[in-house]
């Protein structure tokens, strides 16, 4: 895992200290960031790693990095006038960890999926 270059549109951000960008595997976060490094929102767009397979492993580092209270958003497009396949249901299962309340919904094409931080786990 390794941080990338903020592109033009994020550079003020990740200098003012607001935005860190990171490139990899997630299920590495910690050996990657430490395990002090903590995150009030993660969002994924069309990552297809929480559908694909059970990605409990994933969802359980996102869990452990997010502050009480944080958001994990995950936004996938569904392809053009078809329904989401079952992939609601993947995605819910491989976020079902200790730590994590998901809450799943379609809109305008898209799939949103939202894990608030809990305080147990």
């Amino acid at each position: 895992m390794r941080s990338t270059g903020p592109d033009r549109r994020n550079a003020r951000f990740v200098e003012a200290g607001r935005l860190t960008v990171v490139e990899g595997d997630v299920a590495d976060l910690t050996a990657a960031l430490g395990a002090a490094a903590v995150f009030d929102l993660a969002l994924a767009v069309n990552v297809n790693v929480f559908w694909t397979r059970l990605a409990v492993r994933e969802a359980a580092a996102l869990a452990f990095h997010l502050r009480p209270g944080g958001r994990l958003c995950l936004v996938h497009e569904l392809p053009h006038g078809r329904p989401h396949d079952g992939v609601a249901d993947r995605v819910a299962r491989s976020l079902d960890v200790p730590g994590l309340r998901t809450a799943v919904r379609t809109e305008d094409g898209l799939l949103v999926v939202t894990s608030r931080r809990t305080l147990e786990g």
